[in-house]
């Protein structure tokens, strides 16, 4: 497959044409409507999570380059969700590409997205920032929606937890949690769940001794595959929960 001349749409066809299921039951397997699947595989665009988990039950193993596809043709509807995808799995031309689009427009609230994924993309790049400079870039905004205020709230909970100042990260979990119930979107919510859940296990862990807690959330951020740092951090933490555990016993038996 070519990357110029591929179309994702096509690929998703010619696989279903070939598997003995029909597109019913594929989307019964999938999680959503026959009629949904089948204006997706027209054209028609919709919701993030499911075009996401379409591709992750017909072609998991091509999931990156299937997605650039449909980050780079998310409108309203789901642009929000293209950027929080891009910047999880690193897509950098993708990310680029959504704020230029998004410049184009009039839409204030995207453009506001536009800045703080670019402002993220510009600190990834350089790979260090000053803590009292980007909390001052943080509280700065002034987020026009519900979705944008939480991105902020773990913004500010990873500077805390990137200095080793746990005690605040821990506090801006536990606002950051409530403020998750009330995201509609199913993947930004899985998304920003994804976010937080390396500080929150590691917290768990080491700091509360709380293993099968933390052991449970690794778990999760291996099984929402939303990053490698994501999925190999979820699987140290697994592990170094073993580790803890085996040391916990021992240290019982010493005493």
């Amino acid at each position: 497959m070519k990357e110029n001349c591929f179309d994702a749409r096509s690929h998703l066809k010619q696989i279903i044409e070939s598997k003995e299921e029909k597109q019913k039951e594929i989307a019964d397997k999938i999680g959503i409507s026959a009629s949904h699947l089948s204006k997706f595989l027209n054209g028609q665009e919709i919701s993030f999570w499911m075009i996401l988990d379409i591709i992750r039950y017909l072609d998991r193993d091509n999931e990156i380059k299937l997605m650039k596809q449909f980050c780079r043709e998310a409108t309203k509807k789901n642009i929000k969700s293209a950027f929080e995808y891009a910047h999880l799995k690193k897509m950098r031309s993708e990310i680029n590409y959504l704020i230029d689009k998004v410049a184009n427009g009039n839409n204030r609230e995207l453009k506001e997205w536009a800045m703080v994924y670019k402002w993220q993309l510009n600190i990834t790049a350089v790979g260090y920032y000053s803590e009292y400079e980007y909390l001052d870039r943080i509280r700065g905004l002034n987020p026009s929606s519900h979705e944008m205020k939480t991105l902020v709230l773990i913004l500010e909970m990873l500077c805390f937890y990137s200095s080793k100042k746990f005690d605040l990260a821990n506090d801006y979990l536990k606002k950051i949690d409530k403020c998750l119930t009330n995201i509609d979107d199913p993947f930004l919510k899985r998304a920003f769940k994804s976010r937080t859940s390396q500080a929150m296990a590691n917290i768990l862990l080491k700091f509360e001794e709380k293993i099968d807690e933390a052991r449970m959330i690794a778990k999760e951020m291996i099984s929402l595959n939303l990053g490698v740092e994501s999925v190999t951090n979820g699987y140290f933490i697994l592990a170094l929960s073993y580790w803890y555990e085996s040391f916990g016993i021992l240290k019982k038996q010493l005493n």
